[in-house]
């Protein structure tokens, strides 16, 4: 049975063995042993400097890629996520180039940066979709926490129709207002609101007995696109408080 020191030695032979290199005008192009998100290996590009320093860089591939399938990286969530990939790993971005400008003596710490830095950016292709819905929610329930809201994080209430609901976030009532449900929507528009009408119209028969008030707010994400005029008339037509993610002044006054 082999040691875990024959182990590791394996694993570096093994990694060297996986490397290959192309020698470009201005480059030289390094086929690295990790992939992507569709599988293909990642390059890496290294161009000596005038100054002695390597100039280790993705040559724009990795934000281009994200932005052929359709991401919008300028938007507040993706930005803040890149920013903070960028500050971990001390990684600069310019031009849509991720590189490290680096000493010779620093170049393995750096390559391993820059490599680190080029996989959590891929990992942008999982806010696609439903994953940003998780992302927008997470976002605003951190936000009503930092603020102290003090509520309730996905509490269930029954309907008149003994349909369960789950409400992304509920304040208890005080003296100067009613009980509140609050739904953190991402994608606004006219079907999100017809379904939320519905929660509404059913948690309001099932009080009706009790005359229990509470009002139903919806914070939606204005980050992403512009909010519905559509959607936005049908919920005034229902009673129903639109609050635009951007509106962080009416959030607060929630409280």
């Amino acid at each position: 049975m082999k040691d875990s020191k024959t182990f590791i030695s394996d694993y570096v032979n093994w990694l060297k063995q996986e490397y290959s290199f192309n020698k470009l005008d201005q480059a030289d192009e390094v086929i690295t042993p990790f992939v992507n998100h569709i599988n293909d290996r990642i390059r890496i590009y290294l161009q000596y400097m005038s100054n002695d320093k390597i100039r280790i860089s993705d040559d724009g591939n990795t934000i281009n890629e994200l932005e052929m399938l359709g991401i919008d990286l300028n938007t507040k969530v993706r930005t803040k996520l890149i920013e903070n990939v960028l500050n971990n790993f001390s990684v600069n971005l310019e031009n849509d180039i991720l590189f490290i400008d680096s000493d010779p003596s620093n170049f393995p710490t750096n390559k391993h940066k820059l490599i680190q830095t080029i996989l959590r950016v891929y990992d942008l292709t999982m806010t696609q979709k439903k994953n940003i819905i998780n992302l927008f929610n997470e976002e605003v329930q951190e936000f009503l926490f930092d603020h102290d809201f003090a509520g309730n994080v996905g509490a269930k209430y029954t309907g008149g129709s003994g349909i369960d609901y789950q409400i992304d976030y509920s304040l208890g009532p005080t003296k100067k207002r009613p009980e509140i449900f609050i739904q953190f929507i991402n994608n606004f528009n006219f079907n999100s609101i017809t379904t939320e009408s519905f929660i509404y119209d059913d948690l309001k028969e099932a009080r009706s007995s009790d005359k229990t008030k509470f009002s139903y707010k919806i914070i939606a994400n204005d980050d992403e696109q512009k909010l519905s005029t559509k959607a936005l008339t049908a919920a005034r037509a229902k009673n129903i408080d639109v609050i635009p993610w951007s509106d962080k002044k009416t959030i607060l006054s929630l409280k």
